[in-house]
């Protein structure tokens, strides 16, 4: 299979936890400022207590940002395949591994920092 329908299928697979994962993360965060109304509008399922727990799920967050990286990292390899010059292509390639890997490290890294007592 040719690299590039990997990578459209990475990015439509992405695409789509990521559009569950936002949404999520978005009406657990207007939970945390209004929760009488999400909570009533999701009729139970989503109270002040389950929007803090999914906030604070170390799993959702690295799920996120392994997603997010995924989906950046394909995307823009995809546009940049457009470029004509082969030297540039690879160029602009090189360069958006290399800031998506480094941003991905630099965001792990944060995760899983050890907080001083």
């Amino acid at each position: 299979m040719h690299w590039l329908l990997i990578y459209r299928y990475v990015l439509d697979i992405t695409g789509i936890i990521l559009l569950v994962l936002l949404y999520l993360y978005i009406l657990t965060g207007y939970a945390l400022v209004k929760p009488g109304i999400i909570e009533e509008s999701t009729l139970g399922l989503i109270s002040y207590r389950t929007a803090v727990a999914i906030h604070l799920d170390r799993a959702l967050r690295i799920l996120l940002l392994v997603c997010t990286t995924l989906h950046g990292l394909t995307g823009f390899s995809i546009v940049a395949q457009r470029l004509r010059e082969k030297a540039l292509r690879k160029a602009v390639t090189l360069l958006v591994h290399l800031s998506f890997t480094l941003v991905f490290m630099y965001m792990i890294s944060i995760e899983y920092a050890i907080r001083p007592r």
